[in-house]
């Protein structure tokens, strides 16, 4: 790819583009939260032909931002840092928001699944999450979880209320699951008790 176009995107993203942090209810994993770094322009439907290029380019999707726009977005981590490190030196109002999300992904890969994320590290990307929100000019934007309601939901949530290696181990034991055949293989829930009537129904004991 060359520089020219990574130097036209980056006026693109300055102007019309958001870098964000989704942190929402993981739909394959019961009270869990997922966390999703994304890139998106969003533009009217007359000039929607300029996001098919962009997507030839650059890969990502194009979906329907209102009636009258259309949004191009990338969240795959793996296309989503080269992109990002590509754009940095072309960026103007939005390299501070480029180093944030490239933060936040070196993060999320000290963890990989289906090991639940530590609370520690959930809290750092709600920090920045935090961050990126301080800085944007779209503040009603992606407001549904803070770092408030984060922290109070991991608070209450028995799937980050005990230590996954310890709950993994414990069900091992008791049941005999071997390594890649237990419960929480299947992104199901974490705790102790969850887990163990899990493993019983499994069982069948």
């Amino acid at each position: 790819m060359r520089d020219k176009e990574y130097s036209y995107l980056a006026g693109l993203i300055d102007g019309d583009g958001c870098l964000f942090i989704r942190i929402e209810m993981d739909k394959s994993r019961p009270r869990s939260l997922g966390i999703t770094p994304e890139l998106n322009i969003a533009l009217h439907i007359d000039s929607c032909w300029l996001l098919d290029q962009i997507r030839e380019e650059f890969g990502g999707n194009i979906n329907y931002q209102r009636k009258d726009a259309r949004k191009w977005s990338i969240t795959k981590r793996k296309e989503l840092r080269l992109i990002i490190k590509k754009l940095i030196p072309y960026l103007r109002l939005k390299r501070n928001h480029a180093k944030l999300i490239l933060k936040a992904m070196d993060i999320m890969d000290k963890t990989k699944p289906p090991r639940p994320r530590p609370i520690e590290e959930i809290l750092e990307l709600a920090e920045i999450k935090e961050e990126l929100h301080r800085i944007s000019s779209h503040k009603k934007r992606f407001r549904k979880w803070n770092y408030l309601s984060i922290r109070k939901f991991l608070e209450n949530s028995p799937i980050y209320s005990k230590d996954y290696k310890d709950v993994r181990l414990e069900v091992g034991k008791r049941y005999g699951f071997r390594k890649g055949n237990a419960p929480w293989n299947k992104g199901l829930s974490y705790s102790l008790e969850d887990a163990s009537q899990l493993a019983k129904r499994v069982l069948g004991v």
